[in-house]
């Protein structure tokens, strides 16, 4: 009778242990199932966070957003921003790109009796681009920052004319500007380059178009 008392004891610990170490495997095993879905969760917030940024940083800064919407630029400067479009209709910040800043007569010289002879026999983007390399000295030239903007210093007040393209073709298009401003308005407004008010015409008597 000893003995079956000692046996059922030794069974119902042996499955008390039993039941102990299911718990404990299970519990486990959850816990760890749960840390790796938290380390998937925290890898998968870190990449979004890293994508966001890095789509950000082509952006400008609410302070630079500010700063050129306010549309005063600093007496004897012109500033202002070039933009393409992507694919899917976004707005891309063109950085790197040249911005070159000439007398408005020169360039009226030159779509009156240059401009016309040299799209003579090539009336088309090849035609245009080989035109504009062949514009007269700029008074002032600079470089689009990462964001797309720029700033230029004139060397005195007067009416001038922006140019500036972007030689590789964008989504298929060549695009170059000739946008005509006078310095001596009281408030500049920023001159945005963008294909709304590109080049569009192979006339040069067409070519050459108000910045605002």
């Amino acid at each position: 009778m000893l003995d079956n008392s000692r046996a059922e004891k030794s069974e119902r610990a042996m499955w008390v242990a039993i039941v102990v170490t299911v718990v404990i495997a299970l519990t486990a095993a959850g816990l760890v199932g749960y840390i790796l879905q938290l380390n998937l969760d925290n890898d998968n917030l870190r990449t979004a966070r890293d994508t966001l940024a890095e789509k950000l940083s082509g952006y400008p800064s609410l302070e630079e957003i500010a700063s050129m919407q306010s549309g005063i630029a600093p007496m004897g400067e012109v500033h202002g921003w070039l933009v393409l479009r992507a694919s899917d209709g976004t707005r891309v910040p063109a950085s790197t790109v040249t911005v070159k800043v000439f007398r408005n007569e020169d360039i009226k010289e030159f779509l009156s009796e240059s401009a016309p002879k040299l799209l003579t026999n090539t009336p088309n983007d090849l035609g245009l681009r080989m035109s504009m390399s062949s514009l007269p000295d700029p008074v002032a030239s600079t470089i689009t920052n990462q964001i797309g903007a720029f700033n230029v210093k004139l060397p005195e007040m007067g009416r001038y004319v922006i140019f500036s393209e972007v030689s590789v073709q964008h989504s298929g298009k060549y695009f170059a500007w000739l946008l005509e401003f006078d310095s001596r308005d009281e408030i500049n407004t920023p001159v945005e380059l963008s294909p709304a008010n590109a080049i569009k015409s192979y006339d040069p008597r067409l070519m050459l178009r108000e910045a605002r």
